[in-house]
């Protein structure tokens, strides 16, 4: 066991799951209960065995929020129109690169369809508000965010796809978004 060797060590340990879990099954599932409760068991069993002077951290890098409702912007051809490209990013902080000459039209058309459930930016703002955190702006920043950016404000998505990717199935939860479910994290440490 690594921990039982001489000096002081900082080991980390990842695992794609809960994530995946919930991504297929949601947070209410059985599926992700089980997973937690084996997962406590076996870090209780492991935990026992470490040398006394052995610190745990466990923590996430988000939450997860379930998805009550599925947009797709095929099903809004005035929306479309106003983009130059297919939106990307994540279905829960989605950008889009909006047509200089449509801003207006795409922000009432946006607004009057997702105000509920979206809060719409120009990347300006976002960026003004620091959503991305602090310190120098990475070079890359302008490559992925387009002029708009809309981020949920509750338990709606909307699909990243085209007419070519069409139907593919929506994850029954996931994060990204701007509710507490997403943005708290637990914070563990056995000391």
């Amino acid at each position: 066991m690594v921990c039982s060797t001489q000096g002081k060590k900082f080991i980390l340990a990842y695992s794609d799951n809960p994530d995946g879990i919930l991504h297929k099954f949601g947070t209410q599932s059985e599926e992700a209960k089980e997973y937690i409760l084996n997962a406590e068991k076996q870090v209780q069993e492991m935990v026992l065995k470490l040398p006394k002077d052995t610190i745990v951290i466990i923590s996430a890098d988000h939450g997860h929020k379930d998805i009550e409702k599925v947009y797709s912007l095929n099903d809004y051809p005035e929306i479309r129109e106003c983009l130059i490209m297919p939106e990307s990013l994540e279905s829960r902080s989605v950008t889009f690169w909006v047509k200089e000459d449509m801003k207006t039209q795409f922000e009432e058309r946006f607004n009057r369809i997702f105000k509920d459930d979206f809060w719409l930016m120009t990347k300006e703002e976002f960026l003004e508000k620091n959503m991305l955190g602090f310190g120098e702006k990475h070079p890359k920043i302008d490559d992925f965010i387009g002029n708009y950016i809309a981020l949920s404000t509750g338990s709606s998505i909307i699909k990243i796809e085209t007419f070519l990717g069409e139907g593919k199935k929506a994850k029954k939860s996931t994060h990204c978004g701007l509710t507490k479910d997403e943005m708290e994290v637990p914070l563990i440490v056995i000391d």
